[in-house]
């Protein structure tokens, strides 16, 4: 599933181009927990984000963000 940086950007709070940059680095940015992981043996120091990520129950949410997105094709992000 590829869902857009941008609506990746609203769903973690971070800007679209950090998300691009992640993804060019190979950073699984659709899946949380696998980005959580990645970040973390990256020895990342994006704080916010990272921050976001630690709690495995926010991970759930902003998965199930992200799929929906990906399933309706959705463009532009609602409120879930």
């Amino acid at each position: 599933m590829q869902v857009s940086s941008e609506l990746l950007a609203n769903v973690y709070g971070v800007s679209g181009q950090r998300l691009r940059f992640l993804r060019a680095e190979g950073a699984p940015i659709e899946n949380p927990h696998a980005l959580y992981e990645w970040l973390k043996g990256q020895g990342s120091q994006l704080g916010p984000l990272l921050a976001l990520l630690l709690d495995a129950t926010t991970r759930s949410d902003l998965k199930r963000k992200i799929e929906l997105y990906g399933e309706h094709g959705a463009t532009k992000p609602h409120p879930i």
